[in-house]
């Protein structure tokens, strides 16, 4: 499997856009796979700066329904003509941020379902695209490695809950014996997520976990909204999970990777925008 990140909070060249968000393209197994697609066009116009032709994708996925992943999806539907959108029903829901000065909301632009609301394939149930290609709904979280995060909530008709983050999906990519695990932004714990896919394909080595961790505060990469020892069991805990590389990226933020490379070392690395890997 070959990815390419086309858009993260940072960038490797300084041709390229950078903006808080993510959006990955990936190929495997013939596929063309477009994995998020950050807050706006700027991935459009990053892809176009790295060559790759999003008119060719053939499959895009939505990890959850946040904007910094889904605001640019209106641009990618303008450039690629046929390509199916998969996400869970879940992300139509009103998700919010809790700010000192009241709610913000950081969900899906509802003119993508008014507008583009036939290229949409609403993912229920885990759903096998073919080529290797599985998508996970049902996600079991890890108590021990899921952070709080009250200032995420869900608006409703009589207020605000926490969100139980249902609107997340995981992408795996079965490739030979291994499989590669992509997330966008592991709100339900990457830890979870990575045993969510072990119970599921048992016997199966993982070959790759990508994604981000949710771990600092939000846009501050030299933030964190966990302990040092928190960042550090997670890292000693991913250890113990299997032998496989992890690419980190967006809301992990730089400090947090800090602390994840001292319990990994070479074994995880950052990606920023502009960055290609080969797993």
């Amino acid at each position: 499997m070959k990815l390419t990140v086309l858009l993260e909070n940072t960038a490797a060249r300084p041709d390229l856009a950078c903006r808080h968000g993510l959006s990955q393209y990936l190929e495997a197994n013939g596929r063309r796979i477009l994995f998020d697609a950050g807050p706006s066009g700027a991935a459009v116009e990053n892809a176009d700066r790295l060559g790759i032709d999003l008119a060719a994708v053939d499959t895009c996925v939505l990890s959850h329904g946040h904007h910094d992943h889904a605001g640019g999806l209106p641009a990618f539907l303008e450039r690629n003509a046929t390509a199916p959108v998969y996400l869970k029903p879940e992300a139509r829901g009103r998700q919010v941020g809790r700010k000192r000065d009241g709610y913000l909301y950081i969900g899906v632009d509802p003119v993508l379902f008014a507008q583009y609301g036939a290229r949409l394939r609403w993912v229920e149930e885990e759903t096998d695209l073919g080529d290797g290609v599985v998508l996970l709904t049902r996600i079991t979280r890890n108590p021990d490695f899921a952070q709080p995060q009250d200032d995420l909530q869900i608006e409703t008709g009589t207020g605000y809950v926490p969100d139980a983050f249902l609107h997340e999906l995981i992408l795996t990519v079965r490739e030979g014996d291994g499989i590669h695990i992509l997330t966008g932004c592991s709100h339900s714990g990457i830890v979870g997520m990575v045993e969510t896919v072990l119970a599921r394909f048992p016997g199966v080595p993982v070959r790759s976990v990508t994604g981000g961790f949710h771990l600092m505060v939000v846009p501050r990469q030299d933030r964190m909204n966990c302990t040092p020892e928190f960042a550090c069991a997670l890292g000693d805990k991913l250890r113990t999970l299997g032998d496989f590389p992890i690419f980190t990226c967006h809301c992990t933020g730089q400090l947090a990777f800090d602390h994840l490379h001292e319990r990994l070392g070479g074994r995880i690395a950052y990606l920023r925008g502009g960055m290609t890997v080969t797993l």
